[in-house]
This record gives C-alpha cells, sequence and structure tokens, in this order.
C-alpha cells in the first residue's frame, strides 16, 4: 500500500468517525418562559436602616439560539446566546412601632446573555450569565401600604440615578425535554438566578439600588436534534 493510498484511508476514516461522533449536531433553539420567586437583599446603607430581605416574583421570555456539538452517545453540549424580555422585582422592608415601611423598584429589560448546556439523554444542565438593561424603571416607598413617594424613570433617565445603565445576573438552570418529533420538544425545567442589580448614585445614598436571588420554574420549546 503506497504513502498516497494510506492517507485517503486515513482521511475516510476520519470523516467517518466525525460523521458518527457529531451526527446529532445542529441548530438549536429554546423559546422560554421562566417565573418565579425572587428574594432582594438591601444593600449596606438600607441594611444599617433595618432593612430585610423580602420576597416578589419576577417573569421573562427568553430566544435562546446556537449550536449542539454531540460529544458521544446521548450526551452533547450546546453553546447559545439568549436575548429577551424580563421583568425583574426587588422589595425590601422594615417594621417599626407598628408602621410597616416597604421600599419596591421594579424593572423592565432587554436581556442578552450567553449559556451552556449540557446535555444527557433528555436531560440538560445549564450555566450562564449576561447582562440586563432597562427600559424602564418604578421605585416606590410604601408606609402600611399608603403610597409615600413614587418615581418613574425612563432610559434616558437612568444614568441620572444609577451608576450604570445595566446589571449583570449569573444563572444555572435543569431542564427536561419531552420530544413530541426527532427535532420539537416541550422543555420543562427550574432555573436559579443571582441579580446584582443596578446601584444608586452617591447622591441618591445608594437606596434604591438591591441585589436578589431568583428561583423559579421555566417552560418552553426546544427546536433542534435530539442530544
Amino acid at each position: 500500500m503506497n504513502f498516497f493510498t494510506k492517507i485517503k484511508l486515513y482521511i475516510i476514516v476520519l470523516i467517518f468517525s466525525c460523521n458518527l461522533i457529531f451526527a446529532k449536531s445542529g441548530f438549536e433553539a429554546i423559546l422560554n418562559i421562566p417565573f418565579g420567586i425572587t428574594l432582594s437583599y438591601p444593600n449596606e446603607t438600607l441594611k444599617n436602616l433595618g432593612y430585610k430581605m423580602s420576597p416578589n416574583l419576577d417573569a421573562s421570555v427568553l430566544l435562546q439560539t446556537g449550536y449542539m456539538f454531540s460529544i458521544v452517545e446521548n450526551f452533547s453540549i450546546s453553546a447559545l446566546g439568549e436575548i429577551g424580555y424580563s421583568y425583574d422585582s426587588f422589595s425590601v422592608y422594615k417594621k417599626e412601632n407598628d408602621i410597616s415601611n416597604i421600599i419596591s423598584c421594579f424593572t423592565h429589560n432587554i436581556q442578552l446573555g450567553i449559556l451552556s448546556k449540557f446535555n444527557i439523554k433528555q436531560y440538560s444542565i445549564g450555566i450562564g450569565g449576561g447582562m440586563k438593561f432597562p427600559m424602564y424603571v418604578n421605585y416606590l416607598v410604601k408606609n402600611n401600604n399608603s403610597i409615600v413617594s413614587k418615581d418613574s424613570i425612563k432610559t434616558a433617565d437612568i444614568k441620572n440615578y444609577f451608576d450604570s445603565v445595566f446589571s449583570w445576573y449569573v444563572k444555572a438552570s435543569i431542564d427536561y425535554y419531552v420530544f413530541f418529533t426527532d427535532i420539537l420538544a416541550l422543555n420543562i425545567g427550574a432555573y436559579f438566578l443571582y441579580d446584582f442589580g443596578l446601584k444608586g448614585k452617591k447622591e441618591y445614598n445608594n437606596t434604591i439600588g438591591f441585589s436578589s436571588f431568583d428561583v423559579g420554574i421555566q417552560i418552553g420549546f426546544r427546536f433542534g436534534p435530539k442530544p
């Protein structure tokens, strides 16, 4: 067997092996709707004033797209980018002399991020993060459920109230796919997210910045090859 014949056989074997390994690789897209409970943490200024953690709700609509790389049988890795809308609510409270004081911040955001997913058969474990760009912020102060002050902050004014026009987040998720066909599945799962939130400028005594830990469920549809 001459040298060129050996090279040809080597290329054929390599191509055949790659086809076997990456046979299930391909484009992947997931439309997800996460919603759950958020636990807000008071910043240092509010903590010193006696404010404590308070629960609230959040929700999102996210499109995740990218590529799934098949590694071995029943195991693949997905590299995805995500974009969508998120609604976040931050609240802290304290009770003094039978008066309940609540400070809340509600944000409507454009969310951009990246997500890596490790797919094992019909299960998937994800980890990622990104940025949230607020389009609109409502800031409320209540005493015994009566509104004391209310501010609505639009996109153009975000920089006047906060140190940055975006905030960071990190998250993890676990999902289960119910396949209808070889390329279409129902996505059911849970997520855990830490939101670093927006930090208020010094002139506002840092009283309008919160961070939070979110936990909830997500449901959606996945388009792409089976892992």
